[in-house]
Order: structure tokens, then sequence, then C-alpha cells
């Protein structure tokens, strides 16, 4: 768990920004296909590994913690299968055309160099020709 305790931050960059955590502000999540099924594959791991770990030796707030993270990837994983739903782009609280800006709200505009990050985010927003 603290492996993975690390990973959130540094693998969905617009998750790490709104998080406070700029050092992925120039990029956007990788929504390929490719990178869906690593993400699937990820997560199947990561809870085959907390599945492994022995129960007897963790003190009562590890044993919670391990059924929290456990109930938390079968619950993603849950969702693999709903492929449509995952890739509703549109609903009654946004989508794609209100996330973008609530990013960019989110960014960091400090310096040069984060202005900078939010130019190449703007650059790589060209997926969203995927959803029109």
């Amino acid at each position: 768990m603290n492996n993975h305790a690390h990973q959130p931050i540094c693998s969905p960059s617009e998750l790490a920004t709104r998080r406070g955590d700029d050092r992925y502000g120039d990029r956007l999540n990788n929504r390929s296909p490719t990178q869906e099924a690593a993400n699937w594959d990820r997560v199947r791991h990561e809870l085959a590994q907390a599945r492994e770990i022995d129960l007897g030796a963790l003190n009562s707030k590890d044993k919670v913690s391990l059924d929290m993270f456990i109930e938390m990837k079968e619950t993603n994983l849950s969702f693999e299968p709903m492929v449509g739903y995952r890739r509703m782009t549109l609903d009654a609280l946004g989508g794609f055309q209100t996330s973008f800006a609530e990013l960019m709200k989110d960014s960091p505009k400090r310096t040069v160099a984060q202005a900078e990050q939010i130019l190449a985010r703007m650059a790589a927003y060209r997926w969203l020709n995927l959803f029109i």
C-alpha cells in the first residue's frame, strides 16, 4: 500500500494538479486504449498484491486500511466492463467542456514556468476531437 500511496499523484497528472502538485502540469492524462488497458492491469496487480498480505501480521489500524484498499480496488474493477459509462463525456453536472476549464482554474499561474506548463497542457488538449 505504501507503493500505491505515491502512484496516484504521479500517474494521473490532472489529479495531481487538483491536489496542488504542479510537477505534471504540462500534460494531460493519457486516455489511449493502450494506457487504459495498462491501468486496469495495474489495478488487478495491486489487488492481487493486497490479497497476499498476511492479516495476522497487521495491527487493527493496518487491517482496516488494507480492507479499505481492497474494497477500493474491487470497486474500481467493477467499472471495467462498463465501457459506455466510463466514456460518457457529458452528464448533468458537466463533462469535457467544463473539466478543462476547472483544471485551468486549479493550475498554478505564479511563474513563467507554470504559465508554460499551462500552454503545453492546452496544446495537448487535442484529444477533445474524440468527444465531438
